[in-house]
């Protein structure tokens, strides 16, 4: 299996048009606080232990969790978080369509191969 985005944020796209502050401002804060945990993630850690008590039988999985997640997964080449690109997003959603996984509203399987690019964008965050 190809890697996927474990962390995905749907929106409507009527709802973005009419409101695209808005957008703006939540993407950037949620942007804010993964930044956050993959720069800092034995705070991070600490921080949801703290806000979870008693949640966690292995506390130190928490702390080597974070660590494993923001020095492999949570940050793009530029130490940013939540960028996409059209090759990451391509491989698993191609994998899903040709495995026959993925099915159009009539409830059969896609014919077509979507345009993957159309799928996401980077416009909501912060710049560096």
């Amino acid at each position: 299996f190809p890697d996927s985005y474990a962390i995905v944020i749907d929106a409507n796209e009527g709802w973005l048009a009419e409101n695209p502050d808005r957008a703006k401002k939540f993407v950037q804060a949620l942007q804010r606080g993964y930044q956050f945990a993959a720069d800092n993630p034995d705070a991070a850690a600490q921080d949801l232990i703290d806000a979870n008590p008693g949640a966690f039988n292995d506390e130190k999985l928490v702390f080597d969790s974070q660590r494993m997640l923001a020095d492999q997964f949570m940050k793009d080449p530029n130490g940013r978080v939540g960028t996409q690109t059209v090759e990451q997003w391509s491989a698993n959603s191609r994998f899903l369509y040709r495995s026959g996984l993925l099915n159009g509203p009539d409830g059969k399987p896609l014919t077509t191969e979507p345009d993957w690019s159309t799928y996401f964008t980077d416009d909501y965050l912060a710049n560096p």
